[in-house]
């Protein structure tokens, strides 16, 4: 999959690790040469969006807009981690890499 996170300053995170989706929420991680940060997107939000917001896409796989804002990694990583858990779904793998 080829999905990339752009933050509100426009820089491109290139996909790190596989995303997982649960209740149609995708959950990315991203990293630069400096940072790495987890993503989270509203997939019916995208799938609904109109003509008009999809030209902002170059594919819905491809090169998508963030729906939510970049958030902190450590902090992210542990309430995704709780999220999943609660849900009893796929846990992201190896979340410790993006430490």
């Amino acid at each position: 999959m080829s999905i990339r996170c752009t933050n509100e300053d426009g820089k491109k995170f290139p996909l790190m690790t596989a995303a997982v989706t649960f209740n149609g929420i995708l959950v990315a991680a991203f990293q630069d040469n400096n940072s790495s940060a987890l993503c989270i997107y509203d997939m019916a939000r995208i799938e609904q969006s109109s003509a008009n917001e999809l030209s902002e896409i170059d594919e819905i796989l491809g090169e998508t807009r963030i729906i939510k804002k970049l958030v902190d990694t450590k902090a992210s990583i542990t309430a995704t981690q709780q999220i999943i858990e609660s849900k009893q779904s796929i846990v992201l793998d190896s979340p410790s890499r993006l430490v």
